[in-house]
């Protein structure tokens, strides 16, 4: 007997994780980049599968209700959406707010010359996201980065960052 060809079948608690990352993704303007419906399983399979060396997406594994998860809330990260364009803090999460020595509503619209130690450096990466030059084969660019704390104490960061489209506009997500 062959093995099937089709995707392994799929849990009970998993249609409510499609509907979740799909109002996720609406809601971040990715709704364009829906896959479709029977890809589903395809997809959910491999963001199980990533969760064990991806940390940040052990929420969306690990849903099982039918209530709307945010996932830019959920997620144990820092994260920050940020205008490539004129370098401002589009939003940040709770985790990054606690980082970084300020609220997620203090962040949001900050310069990131407020956290960036290097401007040249922060401008120089910017600069490799939007263009894709530095990214690994997932697409996502990894680096490290010395940054401050509203104290002014320096951070060092492990980044992963990549191009998104946040609200309908270019964006970068930090993670």
């Amino acid at each position: 007997m062959k093995p099937s060809q089709h995707p392994p079948p799929v849990a009970p608690f998993e249609p409510s994780i499609a509907r979740a990352l799909a109002a996720e993704l609406g809601r971040m303007g990715l709704s364009d980049k829906l896959p479709a419906p029977e890809q589903w399983a395809s997809l959910i399979e491999r963001i199980k599968s990533a969760s064990s060396e991806s940390p940040y997406l052990l929420p969306l594994a690990a849903a099982g209700t039918d209530h709307d998860l945010n996932f830019f809330e959920a997620t144990a990260d820092a994260v920050i959406i940020f205008s490539p364009e004129d370098e401002r803090i589009l939003a940040a999460n709770a985790q990054a707010g606690a980082l970084y020595g300020f609220s997620p509503q203090e962040m949001a619209g900050l310069p990131l010359a407020e956290i960036s130690s290097s401007r040249e450096t922060a401008r120089r990466r910017i600069d490799d996201v939007m263009s894709g030059s530095m990214a690994g084969p997932d697409g996502w660019h990894r680096f490290e980065a010395v940054q401050r704390r509203r104290d002014n104490a320096p951070l060092v960061v492990l980044v992963q960052a990549r191009r998104i489209t946040y609200r309908g506009q270019p964006a970068i997500l930090s993670i």
